[in-house]
């Protein structure tokens, strides 16, 4: 299910909309889809509010739509969490993925993706954008931005997960 069909199924779910009534300053501020070689985790879709500070998700799977506690969210202190205009996604999830992992096989050839975490969001610097992330094989990390309005691929690297380790 590509997102825009996604966020139109969770609008007409009975408890979305009676949580919605009671939440209206939230609003629309990522999507994320966890996948690998076996399974396809569905999507995950937040609803951030600034005067709590805080983020409420959704987890959708084919035949569920479940509420999540809402949550304190990762970020820096002066960062805003920016919202998502629907209207402004151009590219889908399906294009997107597709060109990024294009983009694996001529810039990392020797590095093929095992697990794919896609998170759609609207970053300051960059704008709305597809971040990708592909956890492969040899336990590298590249990291893809897509923009999901032109498909154009605004950044890009690759670490060893091993990088990641606090000493």
């Amino acid at each position: 299910m590509e997102i825009k069909e996604a966020i139109t199924t969770l609008e007409a779910n009975p408890p979305f909309i009676e949580w919605r009534s009671g939440n209206p300053h939230h609003y629309f501020s990522y999507a994320m889809k966890i996948s690998d070689l076996n399974a396809d985790e569905g999507w995950q879709i937040g609803f951030y509010s600034k005067e709590s500070g805080k983020i409420t998700s959704f987890r959708m799977s084919k035949d569920r739509i479940e509420l999540m506690p809402e949550e304190e969210v990762f970020k820096e202190h002066d960062r805003h969490i920016e919202g998502i205009e629907t209207e402004s996604l151009k590219v889908d999830y399906g294009e997107a993925v597709s060109k990024a992992k294009d983009f694996i096989k001529k810039t990392y050839p020797h590095d093929s993706e095992q697990k794919t975490i896609a998170i759609l969001q609207n970053i300051e610097k960059l704008g709305l954008v597809w971040n990708f992330t592909f956890v492969t094989h040899s336990f590298k990390t590249i990291n893809i931005k897509v923009d999901a309005s032109s498909g154009e691929i605004k950044d890009h690297k690759i670490d060893s997960i091993f990088s990641f380790r606090q000493e």
